[in-house]
């Protein structure tokens, strides 16, 4: 039941995210707006790391998990916002949704117990999360941008979705989750906000920095909700998670006045038969 509640508040904690984040990215550019997010996300972070549960005296076992975990998080999020700015954010957000799917296949080849009904009710949230992804490839501001190449960025953001959502998985039985939100955070600082604030390259408008701010936040609450569940299922708090690909594209069209075709209503219809068989089968 963890696993469970934790999958759907992470659902809803990174469909804000996700909006948020689309948002700023369009306003001041991915790079800014990653840079300013994982600065926020440090801020927000730190003080949990310092006040939280120690960890344990050698952390050796753990490191190589944590940087997996929060470099994985920092190039796919660049991904992802880059994607956002070249495609519609109804298709890009179930793409990279998919990293539940990946990470709960990579916990069943590692060899996490699953049953028949699990793996059927897993595949159709696979199923869902694929046909409300397909639609077209962009509007005409993305042709323009590069065309069909936000797809790519999408599938790789995914891709390292996926493997970090596993490592969180593993490392969370090693560490406080505080150390893997810190993890994350301090990647992106060093590795972006440092870099791009000494080359003056650092964008910041009015109009983004409340989207930032939010966004930087519920990326701190998601991993922490995150690391809780996958104590008691990596499989089913990845997929549960997943299912902002449904909400996504439902306020998209409201927010970025973008249209969901038929199908993609199809999609989100069996996205949410799945989450109720997966819900049912684990309790």
């Amino acid at each position: 039941m963890t696993a469970i509640i934790a999958g759907v508040a992470t659902a809803l904690i990174w469909t804000v995210a996700t909006l948020a984040s689309a948002r700023a990215s369009r306003a001041i550019g991915p790079p800014s707006a990653l840079a300013a997010v994982a600065l926020i996300g440090f801020v927000v972070a730190m003080p949990l790391f310092l006040m939280g549960p120690p960890g344990p005296s050698d952390p050796s076992e753990a490191l190589p998990w944590l940087l997996v975990a929060g470099g994985g998080n920092f190039v796919g999020l660049l991904l992802n916002y880059t994607a956002m700015t070249r495609g519609k954010v109804s298709i890009v957000a179930p793409i990279t949704s998919t990293e539940g799917a990946i990470a709960a296949s990579i916990a069943i080849l590692a060899g996490e117990p699953v049953t028949a009904a699990l793996i059927t009710a897993m595949s159709v949230v696979v199923v869902g999360v694929v046909l409300t992804a397909w639609g077209p490839e962009g509007d005409e501001g993305s042709t323009r941008k590069g065309g069909p190449a936000f797809l790519a960025m999408a599938m790789g953001s995914a891709v390292l979705f996926g493997v970090s959502l596993y490592s969180v998985g593993h490392v969370s039985s090693l560490v406080p989750g505080t150390w893997i939100v810190a993890a994350g955070r301090i990647v992106g600082v060093l590795c972006l906000t440092l870099p791009l604030l000494l080359l003056g390259r650092f964008r910041m408008t009015r109009e983004a920095l409340p989207f930032v701010m939010v966004c930087g936040v519920a990326e701190v609450a998601g991993f922490l909700v995150v690391a809780w569940g996958t104590q008691d299922s990596i499989a089913v708090t990845a997929v549960l998670s997943s299912q902002f690909a449904v909400l996504v594209p439902l306020v998209s069209m409201t927010l970025f006045k973008e249209r969901l075709l038929r199908h993609q209503f199809l999609g989100a219809v069996l996205t949410g038969l799945g989450v109720g068989a997966v819900t049912f089968v684990q309790l």
